[in-house]
């Protein structure tokens, strides 16, 4: 079974919940951001153009680990830091054995 638009973004909700690093899901276009109050750290996904290969849709998504940055940058290494790992948790779980044959993975 191919996961619909919908089963994709709750998945990726879920997935942000339940990890200890983020605090917020949200999706749509990136200048969306600021339509609500997030709580940071946050998850953000995009839906990008996909496409029909003969009986097979293919939806493509972007990613984005986001974290508040102090304006003086005294965090910005730990902000780094932090982001790449969350990247790295959603990544792993999104090529474990319950989604790997449904997610091709471009890191």
């Amino acid at each position: 079974m191919d996961y619909t638009h919908n089963q994709i973004k709750n998945l990726l909700s879920r997935i942000a919940t339940n990890h200890n690093q983020i605090n917020d899901f949200g999706f749509g276009d990136t200048w969306e951001q600021g339509v609500k109050a997030l709580s940071f750290p946050i998850l953000w996904a995009t839906l990008n153009p996909g496409s029909i290969n003969d009986n097979e849709v293919v939806l493509n998504y972007s990613l984005y680990f986001l974290d508040l940055v102090n304006r003086d940058e005294a965090n910005e290494d730990e902000v780094l830091s932090d982001q790449l790992q969350t990247a790295v948790d959603v990544y792993s779980i999104l090529r474990s054995d319950i989604y790997q044959d449904k997610f091709l993975m471009d890191g």
